[in-house]
């Protein structure tokens, strides 16, 4: 399988983009770390591999719970920010996972938003179940539609109101690639998984900061960060759709901070 283009996509700006964000990052995604957690439940003493692990956020949850951590990811950055607040024992690779042949297979592959970019996604899901042991269990986060998360369709409508349009495929490798959780289901059984599950899970995305600063943050990644790249735009424009971007997220702002509604896909399986 050839991942050379999210190889270049993950050690280029914007990989290096997502690297500088990473704190921002780590608390928009905290709710779902927690969840993903709850759902591996008791992992001490347990092999695990945090597949796409980025700047380790959920790496480090496992670690703390007592789980021997492997992290593997593209992005130079991104695990140089790991390695930063990670102790040594953790072990952290930069390596392509369907090119990973560990010495032993692992307990439970986990994976937050990191499971979405395989060049073929059947031959993606069986790499990981050849490095599962044996009743071994994957859980991993994907993101659903971009109809139920404002976090990327109102920020990226709003760029292309201003800039125009961009070509885009919910398909290619990306954060929509697993959506659809039947279609999804079936990836995983024809991979070799059985047990498998998924579902969807609607929570609140808890981006740091006042209204202002949370919309700035959500035009430097995603899709109005790639309209606006895309079509030229300039500084200026970059600031004049996040003014937008906060005017239209303010009913999401509270007392406790700003909270995005969203909905990710949780899925489940055995080896």
């Amino acid at each position: 399988m050839d991942n050379s283009a999210q190889e270049d996509f993950w050690n280029g700006d914007q990989g290096r983009r997502w690297a500088d964000l990473s704190p921002e990052l780590d608390a928009h995604h905290l709710p779902v770390t927690g969840i993903l957690m709850a759902r591996a439940g008791q992992v001490q003493g347990h092999t695990v591999l945090d597949v796409g692990c980025g700047q380790g956020a959920l790496t480090e949850a496992l670690w703390q719970a007592g789980a021997r951590v492997t992290g593997l990811d593209l992005s130079s950055a991104l695990l140089a920010r790991a390695r930063r607040h990670l102790p040594a024992e953790v072990t952290l690779l930069r390596q392509d996972v369907t090119e990973y042949r560990p010495e032993a297979s692992f307990d439970l592959v986990i994976s937050q938003f990191g499971v979405m970019f395989f060049a073929d996604d059947v031959e993606g899901f069986a790499d990981l179940r050849r490095i599962t042991r044996p009743g071994g269990r994957l859980i991993f986060a994907s993101w659903s539609g971009a109809e139920h998360n404002p976090w990327f369709s109102v920020p990226r409508r709003l760029a292309v109101d201003r800039l125009g349009d961009v070509p885009g495929d919910p398909d290619a490798p990306g954060p929509f690639r697993l959506r659809d959780i039947d279609r999804t289901c079936e990836i995983l059984r024809t991979a070799g998984w059985f047990g498998v599950s998924g579902r969807a899970v609607d929570l609140h995305l808890t981006p740091a900061g006042s209204l202002a600063e949370v919309a700035d943050f959500a035009t430097r990644l995603g899709g109005a960060s790639a309209v606006i790249r895309q079509r030229g735009g300039g500084e200026a424009d970059r600031q004049a759709v996040a003014a937008d971007v906060a005017e239209a997220f303010a009913p999401y702002a509270t007392s406790e901070g700003v909270l995005v509604p969203a909905r990710i896909n949780l899925f489940e399986a055995r080896a």
